[in-house]
């Protein structure tokens, strides 16, 4: 199996938008709709912050693509960026009560990087690629473009799978956190934040 990782600017799959926004859905569907989205909501607002980040920060954007389909994304945020036309786009593109909402989670769910940091916001691979090495590929490849910088990440303690991924990947918990309003957003109380650096 032959994979091509590269940023999403780099990419010429038909409907970007539609099939990140799938990919996205299908990795956190469960995390969207525990508590503050309904099923029917779901994919317009995953939809909506997806079509940002490809719009405005297509670079921080990784895709594996085996065959023409998209099967993985990583999207990284790297210290000192900044989001001022998030907010304005999602307004465009989702109802008051769903930007509110969303508002909500993407605070909670926020980590600023520091100096010399990329964290990795979220990892997601289509389940018909799952345990075919997509996501190993996605983090490997964040490692060799950006050597000098650490990347972290948060993992739900419920999450072993991811965790033991990470693990074998070098990252090593430097803090382990226990949420309430995590709990009461996303229904997840306890999380990890990682950390890998050479």
């Amino acid at each position: 199996m032959s994979i091509n990782i590269k940023s999403i600017n780099n990419c010429n799959v038909e409907n970007k938008v539609e099939q990140i926004s799938i990919l996205v859905y299908e990795g956190f569907q469960s995390k969207f709709t525990k508590k503050i989205f309904n099923n029917q909501e779901v994919l317009d607002v995953i939809t909506a912050f997806c079509k940002y980040i490809i719009l405005i920060k297509p670079e921080k954007l990784f895709v594996s693509e085996y065959n023409g389909k998209l099967c993985g994304c990583l999207f990284l945020t790297v210290s000192g960026e900044k989001y001022h036309d998030l907010h304005d786009s999602l307004k465009k593109n989702l109802s008051f009560s769903q930007y509110l909402r969303l508002s909500l989670l993407l605070s909670v769910l926020s980590h600023k990087p520091q100096h010399n940091e990329s964290y990795i916001d979220f990892l997601a691979v289509a389940p018909e690629f799952r345990n075919k090495g997509i996501g190993k590929a996605l983090i490997s490849h964040c490692k060799n473009i950006f050597p000098k910088k650490k990347l972290t990440l948060h993992v739900a303690e419920q999450n072993y799978r991811a965790y033991q991924l990470y693990s074998k990947l070098g990252f090593k918990i430097i803090k382990k956190q226990s949420s309430f309003i995590m709990e009461l957003v996303v229904g997840l109380r306890g999380w990890r934040l990682m950390k890998w650096e050479q």
